[in-house]
């Protein structure tokens, strides 16, 4: 629990802040919850505070001292691996995509085994701070979606999930702002129905703003912040070029922050080649400009730090392509996307043979083949543990080298494994696996900043919407301290793993 002196330095804080209504917020809430019988799903106090404070000095340690971290901070879970869209963008799903039905035959089909939550992650779930409820699929068609969140939810991690949207109903809406989940992630790009179902093929653009407005009504019926609203919206030319009717769109429909991200291209997805927008000052630039000011007016906050670049056209189109032959020069028409996703159904062009399925396959330490990347700063292992459908560990998002068998090992065990530390012990020195990072290595696009500082200071604020109480103060201002990532090699970690 918190102590006087820390609730008296917290409330200081937030007078010089200028946030007393938050203040007010907080204190009406632990009324509520601190007094009277209990209310279903409502906990009183925080029973894992002290785990999450060893977490995070533990990477403080490890920044500092070279300790390995003892937990990780966040933990994906990929809930489902499978989705009822046909996104045209999307390498899995994409109904343009004529070997559509051979890449998802490539691994297992179907939703994680909520027993292993329980089972296999309960001690690393005490000291992590976030659980990514998602991975490559739609998270909201696991049938058990719900008791997912229920477990999530007694281990006080800030749960957030990625999704196309459809599913947002009122009774979902109700019970994801009761949970406090810490955000949403709507994938959402285009200002009219017409745009958008060309892209999120299978989607239904009323449907998917009707959600965003319900969660964000919801939100103020309950008194929270909770969750943030993120809609992660791609830079299509035609989209860029209508960015500020589209901000104002989502400020409109309550949501909190827009995320315009580049537009990734693949060899097998041709019709969009000519769709990705680049960015230039006199022209996007001016867009972006028109879009910021329409979303200060809403208090919405439009982010396109890695959209926006200096790079020639060429060098960004190269980076951002997935994929080794020539990008197409022929630029279809997006009206006529959808047309053309049906005629590939009508003939038949599923894709070849379908694969084997994927087995889980831990290697030996020896067996990771290692190369040194001094251009890339990644502190992903050093935080991060990603379980996929099949229950396969891994450092990152991305699937390569398998680290660990949830099926086989509990979840503290796989990240403290000899496997995992030799891991850490080589990107410490710039070495990255050949077959996980090959991705980022080529495109650059691996996280730059420092997202442990980042995630530790969500939680703080998310802890006292949560329990009415500070977190620890003193914590939080020592990890909002740490520098991005590039620097933290450069000072800490890089003197002291020097490459042999």
């Amino acid at each position: 629990m918190a102590s006087n002196r820390e609730r008296l330095r917290f409330i200081a804080q937030k007078i010089r802040e200028g946030r007393i209504q938050d203040l007010l917020g907080l204190a009406g809430r632990k009324l509520r919850h601190g007094t009277g019988p209990k209310e279903p799903g409502v906990q009183t106090g925080s029973r894992f505070r002290e785990h999450k404070r060893e977490a995070i000095q533990g990477f403080l340690d490890f920044v500092h001292e070279g300790v390995q971290p003892p937990w990780p901070l966040e933990v994906f879970i990929e809930v489902s691996n499978l989705c009822d869209l046909q996104c045209a963008m999307c390498h899995t799903f994409s109904a343009l995509n004529p070997k559509r039905f051979n890449i998802i035959s490539h691994r297992h089909r179907g939703f994680f085994d909520a027993d292993l939550i329980e089972e296999r992650m309960g001690k690393v779930l005490e000291h992590a701070l976030v659980v990514h409820a998602f991975g490559y699929g739609e998270p909201t068609l696991h049938p058990q979606f719900g008791r997912i969140l229920e477990i999530l939810d007694r281990y006080e991690v800030m749960v957030d999930f990625f999704t196309h949207g459809m599913h947002l109903d009122e009774k979902t809406c109700a019970d994801l702002v009761r949970k406090r989940i810490s955000k949403i992630t709507v994938s959402f790009s285009g200002s009219n129905r017409e745009d958008y179902e060309n892209i999120y093929i299978g989607g239904d653009f009323e449907r998917v703003l009707a959600g965003i407005r319900r969660l964000s009504a919801e939100k103020k019926n309950q008194g929270t912040e909770f969750p943030l609203i993120v809609i992660n919206s791609l830079a299509f030319k035609h989209h860029v070029d209508k960015l500020p009717e589209f901000v104002r769109l989502m400020g409109e429909a309550g949501a909190d922050v827009i995320h315009l991200k580049p537009m990734k291209t693949y060899d097998i997805i041709q019709e969009l080649h000519g769709h990705a927008s680049v960015f230039h000052p006199e022209q996007e630039g001016r867009m972006l400009q028109e879009a910021r000011e329409i979303a200060a007016e809403y208090g919405l906050r439009l982010e396109a730090g890695d959209y926006e670049t200096s790079q020639d056209d060429a060098a960004v189109l190269r980076s951002r392509h997935m994929g080794s032959r020539p990008l197409s020069s022929e630029v279809v028409p997006i009206p006529e996307l959808k047309n053309i996703a049906r005629k590939k159904r009508e003939q038949g062009k599923l894709g070849e043979k379908a694969a084997g399925k994927i087995k889980v396959r831990v290697p030996e330490k020896d067996e990771v083949e290692y190369r040194h990347h001094p251009r890339m700063f990644c502190m992903e292992p050093f935080k991060t543990l990603y379980f996929s459908y099949e229950g396969a560990a891994h450092p990152c998002c991305y699937h390569g080298v398998t680290f660990g068998d949830i099926g086989k090992r509990p979840a503290q065990q796989i990240w403290q494994s000899e496997l995992m530390s030799s891991l850490r012990e080589h990107v410490a020195r710039q070495e990255y696996p050949v077959d996980l990072c090959h991705g980022c290595i080529k495109t650059g696009l691996y996280p730059k900043a420092n997202a442990a500082r980042m995630y530790s200071l969500h939680y703080a604020r998310w802890h006292e919407d949560r329990f009415g109480v500070p977190f620890d103060a003193d914590l939080a201002e020592r990890m909002k301290a740490l520098p991005d990532s590039e620097q933290i090699f450069a000072q800490w970690l890089m003197p002291r793993f020097r490459p042999e």
